[in-house]
């Protein structure tokens, strides 16, 4: 039996947590981009509290992450979380590792009194928008999404 841990992220952990942002960007097509360098991601998480990373851990060796931080309703006035990233190496999906990472997140926020989590998935990624839809989330289509890159 596989022994497995959702925890935070600690020093040590970066380095292998930027080997997976990388993998997840290479996912999603977005090759030749570099990934923050895991001191600098280390010292946001670690030092500043921004943004919150947790780790799944199998046999002492990293296998997912997500990366997530605090949002808030204007409208509510309560307090919500945002995934930017949850990511499971290719040879470890389908054991429940996703599921767990997003039920750590989503436990914390309703621990911490929060409204909603939200996240965004790529149009294309079929098995994603399964597995979210899973969890009990529903795709919003009232919003578009709009960026400036600076």
């Amino acid at each position: 039996m596989v022994e497995r841990t959702i925890r935070p992220a600690r020093a040590g952990d970066f380095e292998a947590v930027v080997r997976m942002i990388a993998e997840l960007m290479t996912f999603q097509g977005l090759e030749g981009g570099t990934p923050v360098e895991a001191a600098v991601l280390e010292r946001d998480v670690l030092q500043n509290g921004h943004p919150s990373v947790a780790v799944a851990e199998e046999s002492g060796k990293l296998v997912g992450y997500v990366l997530y931080f605090p949002t808030y309703s204007s409208r509510y006035g309560r307090p919500c979380r945002y995934i930017e990233d949850v990511y499971v190496k290719a040879e470890c999906r389908g054991r429940g590792i996703g599921g767990a990472l997003m039920r750590y997140v989503i436990n914390e926020a309703v621990s911490q009194g929060c409204l909603r989590v939200e996240w965004s998935c790529l149009d294309g990624n079929e098995p994603a928008r399964r597995f979210y839809r899973a969890l009990g989330a529903e795709p919003q289509d009232e919003w578009t999404t709009f960026r400036l890159e600076l």
